[in-house]
């Protein structure tokens, strides 16, 4: 199945680019610095890394929903060059 699919690639993905992971440590000093300079880099680049992945699974996700209504409409498109190619 379509969706079973296009989740199966987005769990794989968040392997390689670990947002489940920089989300549970987001509140975690960058490399075990507790001092407030690690505090306050780990929230920073972490919540950039968030903002990035982020991007990036929209954009896979946008890609997923293109593809699925491309695929919805094609029996509709090809009916109507069908019935038209008179």
């Amino acid at each position: 199945m379509y969706s079973n699919f296009v989740l199966d690639r987005l769990a794989r993905i968040d392997r390689v680019l670990a947002w489940r992971v920089n989300l549970k440590y987001l509140f975690q000093p960058l490399y075990r610095d507790y001092s407030v300079i690690g505090y306050v880099m780990g929230f920073l680049l972490r919540s950039l890394r968030l903002a990035g992945i982020s991007v990036i699974y929209l954009f896979i996700f946008a890609i997923a929903i293109f593809v699925y209504v491309v695929w919805l409409l094609a029996p509709i498109f090809i009916l109507s060059k069908v019935l038209t190619a008179n």
